[in-house]
């Protein structure tokens, strides 16, 4: 059986990835909402439609809405500072090295509750840096000061790419 890729196409009939080395500072960054920034490190492109890998740099409250993913598998993987991760109903608290592995079709949201750093992957890679690229802010070119993306923006890059908005982010004092 053959398995479709994240661009659609045959993964088996796609040559295999190939090594990827690269350093810090050469990968694509984006500014997102709030005050996340965000370093593409590994996309569809490089894994052949594998894994997506984000380093999130987030600011005390950065949150993300209540969302629903379709079409991957999403995990953050926090390496300095404090988040709270929603999972349907359950809430919790992630430290340093702590990770929250959020499988599609589940409602979820994060939170940073200080200045933080995060890993997130995505798996089958696409859907989710295609968000980012689509209703983001490519920091290669200047960021016009105060830029947030338009929600009708964000809902229309995350809907072309698997992902329903259900919620608003949760705020500090939730």
């Amino acid at each position: 059986m053959n398995t479709p890729n994240a661009a659609g196409g045959d993964r088996s009939k796609n040559v295999s990835p190939q090594p990827y080395i690269r350093q810090a500072g050469q990968h694509q960054r984006i500014a997102y909402t709030g005050g996340h920034e965000l370093a593409v490190i590994l996309d569809a492109a490089v894994t052949a439609g594998q894994l997506s890998v984000i380093d999130v740099h987030a600011r005390h409250g950065d949150a993300s809405p209540v969302h629903v993913h379709s079409r991957d598998d999403e995990a953050f993987l926090l390496l300095d500072g404090a988040m709270t991760v929603w999972a349907g109903d359950q809430r919790s608290p992630l430290q340093p090295g702590g990770i929250a592995f959020l499988p599609r079709e589940l409602p979820h949201a994060v939170r940073f509750d200080m200045a933080s750093r995060a890993l997130v992957l995505s798996t089958p890679a696409g859907p989710q840096e295609s968000v980012f690229r689509t209703a983001g802010w490519d920091l290669s070119q200047p960021r016009p000061q105060g830029w947030q993306p338009a929600p009708e923006v964000l809902r229309r890059a995350a809907g072309q790419n698997g992902v329903t908005l259900a919620g608003p982010p949760h705020a500090l004092d939730e």
